[in-house]
């Protein structure tokens, strides 16, 4: 079985994890009650992954009078400095050592949803 990485959660459609979840706990009361007594239990089980145990998962349902805002995890420090990868990367000729001047095409590509305004070609459907 797979580890769990909770950093991938931001690389993926978060939506593509939670939603079948709040689905099936919409759907199905047992679902929904072993879903919040057990939140790794069901998901190692459902997604086929193995949760550390030092990763910690709470499971709340909104009330009609009470909702919650979730706000993601702090972003880790950013460094100017290359890791030994990127460094071996340029080294060896991998990379492009020289920057380039090009402006960004302000004009999106045809399956890119604008906000991005064409700056990148994998634009994300959800910010």
């Amino acid at each position: 079985m797979p580890s769990f990485n909770p950093m991938l959660l931001h690389l993926v459609n978060r939506d593509e994890v939670e939603t079948p979840l709040v689905i099936k706990a919409c759907k199905d009361e047992a679902f929904k009650k072993a879903l919040i007594s057990d939140p790794k239990g069901v998901i190692e089980k459902r997604f086929h992954v193995k949760i550390p145990a030092d990763i910690k998962i709470t499971v709340l349902q909104e009330e009609v009078d009470h909702f919650y805002l979730v706000l993601p995890p702090p972003l880790p420090p950013f460094s100017s400095e290359l890791r030994d990868e990127e460094l071996e990367a340029v080294a060896g000729g991998k990379g492009d050592p020289k920057p380039t001047m090009e402006t960004p095409d302000p004009t999106p590509a045809p399956s890119c949803c604008g906000l991005c305004k064409g700056t990148t070609t994998n634009c994300p459907e959800v910010y």
